[in-house]
């Protein structure tokens, strides 16, 4: 008896541990895609795209990513970045989209860094505020440059 219940415990673990996380990676893409698209419309294209995510969360398309740059993103995980900065083309620009931080359940908090290429394009940073009004659309509602 003792057998069957540890068993079934051990079978139902993986699923309410794929349960419980599902919506947590749905909402860290929403905001990835809602800070795509506001960089896109800010500042315009960039030939890469990185972003940082955790090995547990599924890889999304970004809208508009693939026409702009031929699908050229980078998903690189916890301290993986430095491998692809230190590998990467100088003149190369690229968008790197960082850790996401939840204040509440419908703030939350991305730096976002642009580089390569031209000289005023290095070593830019931004952190963006977004939040997610009734509508269910996270938007950037603040945007502060890091010097």
């Amino acid at each position: 008896m003792l057998k069957r219940i540890l068993f079934l415990i051990m079978l139902l673990l993986p699923i309410l541990a794929c349960s419980l996380a599902a919506p947590q990676n749905e909402v860290n893409n929403q905001v990835r895609q809602a800070v795509y698209q506001y960089e896109r419309g800010t500042r315009g294209y960039a030939q890469v795209l990185v972003v940082r995510f955790e090995r547990s969360e599924p890889r999304i398309r970004f809208s508009g990513q693939y026409e702009e740059n031929n699908g050229r993103t980078f998903w690189v995980e916890n301290f993986g970045e430095w491998e692809y900065f230190r590998t990467r083309p100088p003149t190369e620009t690229y968008l790197y989209i960082g850790e996401i931080n939840y204040s509440s359940p419908i703030t939350a908090v991305v730096y976002v860094y642009r580089g390569g290429g031209e000289a005023e394009q290095v070593n830019q940073e931004w952190e963006l505020t977004l939040t997610k009004p009734i509508t269910d659309t996270w938007q950037v509602t603040q945007e502060v440059k890091i010097e």
